[in-house]
């Protein structure tokens, strides 16, 4: 069979490919380049295989099949996910060139791919482990990657070639132009003048719809309410503000922001900067609070720590509370914001004189550790005032700032939801009186008093 390749194809090819695996990047270029082909190639594998639907549009759109688009809080269609970078449309055009001129999917016949670290466990078990443990491919890093192969049961996708439809393009044909020109500019495709180098033209190039002016400055985390359809009556909208000088952050924003469930309404320029406006049927106002994880595993305390020291001295502290499970130091942690971006450097040690706040916290950890049997990191604890006021979307009045609150993952890869749960019997049970904050990576916890619940996945958890 051929699957034929229109330029709205391209766009979904891409869109979807910057939502899996867009922060690949952070790994180097070769493992983006990895990452988008691999998702690119899945399907198109599926276009071609008898058990899912027979177009592009169709595969990317299904229901809680890509999450960022049918997963709870996904926009619904391609075409409401962020444009992909002028570098992962650079690498779907040209992938496509090459599957056009003969080459070989990079992830052979797979139709699946997923990262364990924050599938459901019920997906785990039911497929996902014998993807992992069959996989014909795996990209990124650590607690990024994605392990495709095939579900228990599917056969690969038979065999089949790629062509292009160039009568069909959008009101740009910038995807078309890109491929045409990877292919040496044959006749049919591209052969209008003034036709584009591979990897140029933006992103805002590919959409020629200019965004409207808008006539005053809003604040970074702003929250709206206004009548809408969804079950609630309500809608919350969510604003971040990009200076122009770092517009190159602003793919970032959005594929942190569309990971958290919100979906994306519209860009305004205003003066010397740009306001991302987004959406969200689920979201709590002042809490939804980005994710403070690093890269890596290490805990980013201070190195040296002796009894003379601040750090010293609330190691001594903190060991009065016989920990089973944590070492003092790990509420210490100062979270990978501080170590770049706006917020470097902004986040200090917590004052001594709220120490004592964070023992009903850590005394709640412990047990909690103790009940999901691995270990348990913590990303986030002290943010000072001037550090929590850069961390995208945190809640002014922060519960981190009162030195009460956490923000952990845990090692046994089963996913928010899971540690939440276990997190909330431990409140039922009388543990604790305090805040559950369920997020897509990680799960929020403080010790505030009285219990609330919020996160854009606090649903799954709470109903």
């Amino acid at each position: 069979m051929t699957i034929t390749i229109t330029e709205d194809d391209i766009e979904a090819l891409a869109r979807t490919s910057m939502s899996e695996v867009g922060h690949f990047g952070r790994y180097g270029e070769e493992t983006l380049k990895g990452g988008v082909k691999a998702v690119v190639d899945t399907i198109l594998n599926r276009v071609a295989h008898p058990n899912f639907p027979d177009t592009i549009d169709e595969v990317v759109n299904a229901r809680f099949q890509f999450s960022a688009i049918g997963g709870p809080g996904g926009v619904r269609t391609w075409r409401r996910l962020p444009r992909a970078s002028d570098a992962v449309f650079s690498i779907v055009t040209k992938h496509l060139a090459s599957r056009v001129s003969g080459s070989k999917s990079t992830v052979g016949g797979a139709t699946h791919f997923l990262n364990p670290f924050l599938s459901s466990a019920r997906a785990l078990s039911t497929w996902g482990n014998h993807v992992v443990a069959n996989a014909v491919a795996s990209w990124g890093r650590g607690r990024d990657i994605h392990f495709h192969g095939f579900a228990p049961g599917t056969a690969p996708s038979p065999a089949y070639n790629v062509a292009l439809n160039s009568a069909e393009k959008d009101s740009t044909g910038k995807g078309m132009t890109l491929i045409a020109a990877a292919l040496g500019n044959p006749a049919g495709l591209a052969g209008q003048a003034g036709v584009d180098a591979p990897g140029t033209g933006s992103a805002p190039e590919r959409d020629k719809t200019k965004a409207k002016q808008s006539g005053k400055d809003q604040d970074v985390g702003v929250f709206i309410e206004e009548e809408n359809n969804n079950e609630d009556g309500i809608v919350a909208y969510h604003v971040e503000e990009v200076p122009l000088s770092e517009v190159t952050s602003l793919q970032t924003t959005l594929n942190r922001l569309a990971a958290e469930g919100w979906r994306m309404r519209q860009i305004l320029p205003v003066q010397e900067k740009l306001l991302a406006i987004f959406e969200g049927d689920d979201l709590d106002r002042n809490v939804h609070e980005s994710d403070d994880r690093s890269d890596d595993d290490e805990v980013h305390a201070p190195a040296v720590i002796t009894d003379t020291t601040p750090e010293g001295r609330f190691v001594k502290f903190l060991s009065g509370l016989n920990l089973q499970h944590f070492q003092p130091q790990e509420f210490l942690v100062l979270g990978a914001q501080n170590l770049s971006g706006p917020a470097k450097g902004k986040n200090t040690l917590p004052p001594e004189d709220l120490w004592n706040n964070i023992v009903p916290t850590a005394k709640v950890l412990d047990v909690l550790r103790r009940r999901l049997g691995d270990k348990v990191r913590l990303s986030s604890v002290y943010r000072s005032p001037a550090y929590n006021a850069l961390i995208p979307g945190a809640a002014g009045g922060s519960t981190h700032m009162q030195f009460r609150a956490a923000d952990f993952s845990c090692a046994d890869g089963l996913g928010s939801v899971w540690w939440a749960k276990q997190l909330s019997d431990l409140r039922d049970a009388g543990l604790f009186m305090g805040g559950i904050g369920v997020y897509p990576t990680f799960v929020h916890i403080d010790t505030r008093g009285q219990n609330v619940e919020f996160g854009p996945w606090k649903r799954r958890v709470f109903g």
